[in-house]
């Protein structure tokens, strides 16, 4: 049971650090519009991180109940698909573009943005 708890510590301590289109975007929300308003983007990500993992948790455990087998089929392509967007994001060039300097980030984007964050959609199905 400590091996599997273990297990479990690591995979979410890794799931939550590694940074993501979240963390890059409350840091530029941070650093061009001030602590605030990359506060409520962040408590927008925060809450709509916990909504969406929860649903999901209630979803995945029906379909692995009614399709045991499924489940490994979920985990492999969830697995291949994170080294597919490693990879992608790997080769991609660094440019960047200012167009959109004077915007920043509030609530609903942080909860938009967490929501489609492709990341924890492989993360919930892994977990």
């Amino acid at each position: 049971m400590e091996s599997l708890l273990l297990a479990m510590a690591g995979f979410v301590l890794v799931g939550s650090i590694t940074p993501g289109p979240v963390n890059v975007i409350a840091t530029n929300t941070g650093l061009n519009a001030g602590i605030y308003k990359a506060f409520t983007y962040v408590l927008g990500a925060s809450l709509s991180f916990s909504v969406v993992v929860f649903i999901a948790g209630l979803m995945l455990n029906e379909v692995s109940e009614l399709l045991p087998k499924a489940t490994l089929a979920m985990q492999i392509f969830g697995s291949a698909f994170l080294l597919y967007v490693a990879f992608q994001l790997s080769r991609a060039s660094a440019s960047f573009t200012d167009a959109n300097e004077n915007q920043s980030a509030g609530f609903w984007a942080g909860s938009f943005t967490q929501a489609i964050n492709l990341k924890h959609g492989c993360f919930r199905v892994l977990a």
